[in-house]
C-alpha cells in the first residue's frame, strides 16, 4: 500500500507541474525599447490566457489580461508583470536602462517669410555625438553639434488640395548611450511677391518726360528708391524728367527690382556762316572763239529802237520820257540809253554776246596837220564876188 501511495502522489505532482508549465507557457510581455533617454516613450506590451494580471516595479496595478501601456521613465527600472491563480501564477520581467538624451535648442532668423525667400536656422545641442537636419521625412545632411545653415522654404501645393503654406525642420541629434533627441522649429510661408517695374523709354533727351510703371503682388508694401524716393502703391504710374543717367529702384518685400535711364545732352544747333565763294575772272581773249564744225549760229536779232515820244501816235510806253533819242544796237555794241538833258549815260545790264566774225579794224582818221594842208575849194559864188 504505501508503495502504491508514493506512486500516485508522484504521478500527481507531475501532472499539477505540467499544467503549470502549459499555463506559463501562455503569456506573453514585451517592451519596446531596453535603453532610452529621460523621458522618453516605453511601450510595454502583455497577453494571457488566464488572469488575473498584476503589474509590480516600474508600474503597479491590476492589469486585463491583454494590453499595453505608453510609460515615459526618468530612471532605470525592472518592470514585472505576472497572470494567473495563486497555485499557477506565472512572471515575467523587462528591465528598460534610462540615459541622458541630447539636450537641443534651435532657433530661426525668422518664423514669417515670403515662399523661397532665404531663412537661416541655428542650433546647439549637449550631451550628443552626432546631428542630423530633416524636413518631414526627408534627410537634409548631418550637421555639426552646434551650427547654422539656410534653407529656402517654399509653398507646396497640392492638386485640389489648398496649399501648405508651412515648413517644419526637425534637428535630431544621438549620443554614445544610444539616445536621441530631436527639436523642430516651423517656417510659416507668405506667397512669393511678384514685382515689374518698367519705363516708357529707356534712352532720352535731356529735358524728356518719361512714364513708369509697377505693379507689386503678395506684399504688405513698396519703397522706391535711387532716383525717387518714398513709399508707393502696390501698383500705378508716374511721369518723371529725369535730369542725369541713373536707376529707379522699387524694393517690395525682399524684392528689389530696377530700371535704367540713360539721359543724353541735347545736341547744339550750328549757326551757319555765309560762304563767300571766289569764282575765277576770266580773260576775255581778243581772238575770236573758233567754232565747232557742228554749231549753227543763231540768226540775227532783229534791230531794237527807242521812239522819241514826239513820233508816237499811240499812248507812250510808260518807259518812255520825253528827251530821249533813238539809236540802233547791234551785236557789237552793248546797248546804251543817252538821256539828252543832261548827256547821262545808262548802262544796260544785259549784255549781248560778242559776234564770231573777225571785224575789220578801223581806218585811222586824217589828223588836223593833213587836213589844214589839203586846200579847199572856193565856191562859185564867192568867186564871183572877188
Amino acid at each position: 500500500m504505501h508503495v502504491l501511495g508514493f506512486i500516485i502522489f508522484v504521478f500527481l505532482g507531475m501532472f499539477f507541474a505540467g499544467i503549470a508549465e502549459a499555463a506559463a507557457a501562455q503569456l506573453e510581455f514585451s517592451a519596446s525599447k531596453w535603453r532610452i533617454g529621460i523621458g522618453d516613450p516605453l511601450t510595454l506590451t502583455w497577453k494571457s490566457d488566464e488572469g488575473p494580471c498584476i503589474a509590480s516595479g516600474g508600474w503597479e496595478g491590476a492589469k486585463e489580461t491583454s494590453g499595453s501601456v505608453t510609460l515615459y521613465p526618468q530612471v532605470t527600472a525592472t518592470y514585472l508583470f505576472e497572470c494567473g491563480p495563486e497555485t499557477a501564477r506565472v512572471k515575467k520581467t523587462k528591465k528598460v536602462t534610462v540615459v541622458p538624451k541630447p539636450d537641443i535648442l534651435v532657433w530661426a532668423d525668422k518664423t514669417f517669410a515670403e515662399s523661397k525667400s532665404p531663412v537661416v536656422l541655428s542650433w546647439e545641442a549637449t550631451n550628443a555625438t552626432s546631428c542630423s537636419l530633416l524636413k518631414g521625412k526627408s534627410s537634409l545632411g548631418t550637421l555639426d553639434i552646434k551650427g547654422s545653415k539656410t534653407v529656402n522654404p517654399t509653398i507646396k501645393h497640392i492638386p485640389n488640395r489648398e496649399p501648405i503654406t508651412t515648413a517644419t525642420y526637425t534637428v535630431r541629434c544621438n549620443n554614445g548611450s544610444g539616445a536621441a533627441n530631436t527639436a523642430d522649429i516651423t517656417i510659416h510661408l507668405t506667397p512669393e511677391p511678384r514685382v515689374t517695374l518698367s519705363a516708357s523709354q529707356n534712352v532720352i533727351q535731356k529735358g524728356t518726360s518719361i512714364t513708369l510703371t509697377w505693379r507689386a503682388q503678395n506684399v504688405p508694401a513698396c519703397y522706391a528708391e535711387g532716383m525717387w524716393m518714398g513709399m508707393r502703391e502696390l501698383s500705378g504710374t508716374q511721369v518723371v524728367t529725369p535730369t542725369q543717367s541713373g536707376l529707379y529702384t522699387l524694393t517690395c518685400g525682399h524684392k528689389t527690382i530696377s530700371v535704367s535711364i540713360v539721359v543724353n545732352e541735347k545736341p547744339e544747333t550750328p549757326t551757319l556762316q555765309p560762304t563767300i565763294v571766289q569764282q575765277p575772272r576770266q580773260e576775255i581773249s581778243s581772238q575770236p572763239a573758233q567754232q565747232p564744225s557742228s554749231f549753227v549760229p543763231p540768226p540775227p536779232l532783229p534791230p531794237l529802237f527807242l521812239l522819241n515820244s514826239q513820233n508816237v501816235t499811240q499812248p507812250p510806253d510808260p518807259s518812255s520820257q520825253p528827251g530821249f533819242s533813238l539809236q540802233q544796237l547791234t551785236p557789237e555794241k552793248n546797248m546804251q540809253l543817252l538821256k539828252t538833258g543832261d548827256k547821262q549815260e545808262l548802262k544796260n545790264k544785259k549784255k549781248f554776246p560778242k559776234p564770231t566774225a573777225k571785224v575789220a579794224p578801223k581806218k585811222k582818221q586824217a589828223t588836223k596837220k593833213t587836213q589844214k594842208s589839203t586846200p579847199k575849194k572856193a565856191s562859185p559864188k564867192k568867186q564871183q564876188k572877188k
